[in-house]
Parts: structure tokens; sequence; C-alpha cells
């Protein structure tokens, strides 16, 4: 749903809402998720609603493309797309926003995955494998307001279970040597229950048991080395 100017909801169950990014193309980053069960850049008034189990899903970058193969030396694969962010598990405000005697429980936010790196061609002379791309943040898993002209109001509220996942990094590529670079980092979980850029003023609210969880870092690869001996 999608608030504009004066709209209000009173009262209304936003359950098991699902808002998923798009993910990306060969070698580019995914696009970003916003607002699991609504969406607002006008005025809403949010008064006795219940907010559960929705979620917003980041896309998974593209995967690098793989190198040509030669007779002697072969082409590099292709460097990865980043995972994208997941803003809003329950609502995204980019607006004003007044939410009063409402329930936001086991909403969740899941930064999307990097993709993978191309594989490297096969020749004498073979072809690195690609760089994989970050994880993709995830911010708010119950609300997140965003932009400094946002205003977010909570009374008499509670926020319970919520959940932030930080996507995946993915596995890096082999350098000449055979040893894997490190795979870059897995992306950055911020407010499990409430993720503020904005102005936000609380008054008598829960918070409870919410989680915010960093993405981590694939491991990196190792390849064996031929050793020739006369």
């Amino acid at each position: 749903a999608r608030g504009d100017d004066g709209v209000s909801a009173d009262p209304v169950d936003g359950n098991g809402n699902r808002t998923v990014g798009q993910n990306g193309g060969k070698g580019t980053s995914a696009l970003p998720a916003f607002g699991g069960a609504i969406y607002n850049l006008g005025s809403l008034a949010v008064v006795n609603c219940q907010f559960v189990t929705n979620s917003v899903i980041g896309g998974t970058g593209g995967d690098g493309a793989d190198g040509e193969d030669a007779g002697s030396r072969a082409g590099n694969g292709g460097g990865a797309g980043n995972g994208s962010s997941a803003i809003g598990g329950g609502i995204y405000n980019g607006g004003f926003l007044l939410v009063s005697n409402s329930t936001f429980a086991a909403n969740f936010a899941q930064g999307g995955d990097g993709g993978n790196g191309g594989m490297g061609g096969s020749a004498f002379f073979p072809g690195l494998n690609g760089n994989g791309g970050f994880g993709g943040d995830a911010l708010g898993a119950g609300l997140f307001t965003g932009t400094t002209n946002a205003t977010t109001i909570l009374v008499n509220s509670t926020f319970s279970g919520n959940t932030a996942q930080g996507g995946t990094g993915a596995t890096g590529g082999t350098k000449s040597n055979g040893r894997g670079q490190p795979g870059p980092r897995g992306g950055h979980a911020l407010g499990g229950g409430v993720d503020n850029a904005g102005m936000l003023i609380l008054t008598n609210c829960t918070f409870f048991e919410n989680n915010a969880l960093g993405g981590t870092r694939s491991e990196e690869h190792t390849s064996e080395l031929q050793s020739h001996h006369d």
C-alpha cells in the first residue's frame, strides 16, 4: 500500500505482505526494496493497526560474465553486482507518519546477496575469476524513516520480534598465485525495530526482542598450484 496526503488507516491489519527488489543482470547490482506493507511519501495516520510477518527482501546481485577461453592467455572473469538494500519491513516512511496503538511483530528485512564473480577462461595462462559482490543492507525491520525531512510519531505502540538481516557477500575470486581473495563484506543491519534517519518522537512505546544481524562474508577460495619436478 502507498500513503498519500491526508490518508489514514483506522483500523487495518497489514499481515504477511512482501516486497522484493529486482535482481541484477549480468555483472550489475540489484535494485532495492522499500516497505513490506506500506510505502509512504505523503501524510499517513495509522491507528489501532497490526503489522505482522511482513517482509522486504533486497534483490541478488548479478553474476559476473565468464572469461573467454584461449590458446595461450585466457580472459578474466567479470566482477559481480552487489546485493541491494531492504528498507522498512513493515513501513517505509519518507513523509509524515503518525502511528498510535499499533503493533509491529515478526516483520523481516533481508538485504540481498552479492552475485558470484565470473570464472576465468581456460588456457596455458588461465584467466582470473572475477570478484564477488557485496551483500545488501537491511534497514528498519519494523519501520524505517528516511530523509532528514521525514517525521515519524509513535504513540502507545509495540515492536517485538522483528529482525533485520544483512545480505551475504559473495566468494572472492582467485589470484594468480592460486590463493583466493577474501570475499567482500556482508551487508549492514540497522534497526531491528526502528531505523530512523529523520525526526522520530516516541511516547509510551515498547521494544522487545528485536534483532539486527549483519551479513556474513563468504570464505576465500583456495586453488591448488601444480608444481613440476625434473
